[in-house]
């Protein structure tokens, strides 16, 4: 490989490197943006409802201990 040949061979890799650089800087911000948005602060109904939902419809699953508690 010539001198040249090797130099163009860096600049289009050193390109391509900045290119993912600014790809992935703008997936940050994108996923900042998210995080920022979401919710963390639940109350006891949200969270009571959340667990609900993820369970819903599902007659394949069980608890596996249950405690009555009138006795």
């Amino acid at each position: 490989m010539q001198r040249n040949e090797i130099i163009e061979v860096i600049n289009k890799k050193t390109l391509e490197a900045r290119k993912l650089i600014n790809e992935i800087n703008d997936l940050k911000k994108l996923l900042s943006n998210y995080v920022n948005q979401s919710k963390t602060n639940f109350t006891d109904e949200e969270k009571i409802n959340l667990f609900m939902n993820y369970f819903k419809g599902r007659d394949s699953i069980y608890p596996y201990l249950s405690i009555d508690k009138k006795d």
